[in-house]
């Protein structure tokens, strides 16, 4: 009794010095020792990728001090999704605690519109048949993030459009006009140099594979000559541009060779000459 008392006391006090719980959201129930103590616990198994042992300290946690520190919301869903892998016969019910997870991350920290992207994210990799939910989690995330909006929701919004269109609950048109929206935002994240901006270009190729097999000649044409500036430095844009036409080899065309002598003039190769 004596040592679990010691034992107990020591991780208390490891973490007061540590600093554990000053992050500045830190609010209702950081002060109890039960709530620092699980925390803790959950934290150390979690770092670990011991996440059968993180499940119950961080259950615990997440139930009675939510409010403690947003990392509880973060860890959750990796934590939920180990124990899936583990107990397949209840997925039903941990991918109910994830959506769960998200709703009450939003509720307690905020930053909505981040959020539900990464909920509409979440649910379309763990059950496709739910991508009419996810969906409208994405389109909520897109408008009210905008340009700013995560590489997670921009992909996912993608995926879902194209996952229904497989299912005909989408039109082909309706492929086109998702690309167009999320191409913009992917642009400028690039372009504009984010935060974020190398993540939109590891997914800028997959957000691709997605988008072509929809797109014949005249729709890539008429898509790019709206978006194409003979003036642009965005090189990625470019690249991907030539990529998507040469795919459908639609490289007849005035627009080809316009995108194509504008990225000789910017970064000049032997492809890029012989294109020209």
């Amino acid at each position: 009794m004596i040592n679990r008392m010691i034992k107990r006391i020591i991780i208390v006090l490891v973490i007061v010095l540590i600093g554990f719980e000053s992050n500045a959201q830190s609010k209702f129930g950081a002060d109890s020792v039960l709530c620092v103590e699980n925390r803790s616990i959950y934290v150390q198994n979690f770092k670990s990728k011991n996440y059968s042992d993180a499940l119950k300290p961080w259950r615990w946690a997440w139930k009675n001090c939510p409010e403690a520190n947003e990392n509880t919301f973060r860890h959750g869903p990796k934590i939920i999704k180990a124990r899936m892998k583990i107990d397949p016969q209840n997925q039903s019910a941990y991918i109910d605690t994830l959506m769960m997870i998200y709703d009450q991350r939003i509720q307690y920290f905020g930053k909505e519109g981040y959020v539900l992207g990464l909920k509409g994210y979440e649910l379309i990799g763990v059950d496709k048949s739910r991508t009419e939910e996810s969906l409208g989690y994405l389109q909520q995330s897109l408008d009210l993030e905008g340009n700013k909006s995560s590489v997670q929701a921009v992909y996912g919004y993608m995926q879902a459009i194209v996952n229904l269109e497989k299912k005909g609950e989408k039109t082909k048109q309706d492929v086109l006009e998702a690309y167009a929206r999320i191409s913009e935002i992917v642009d400028y994240n690039i372009v504009n140099e984010t935060k974020t901006a190398k993540h939109f270009v590891q997914y800028s190729e997959k957000i691709e594979n997605l988008f072509t097999p929809y797109a014949n000649c005249d729709d890539l044409i008429a898509l790019f000559s709206a978006k194409f500036d003979q003036d642009t430095e965005n090189i990625d844009f470019l690249k991907r541009v030539t990529k998507n036409l040469k795919q459908q080899e639609c490289i007849d065309n005035e627009l080809y060779f316009e995108v194509v002598k504008r990225l000789n003039e910017l970064e000049p190769t032997f492809e890029t000459a012989m294109g020209l």
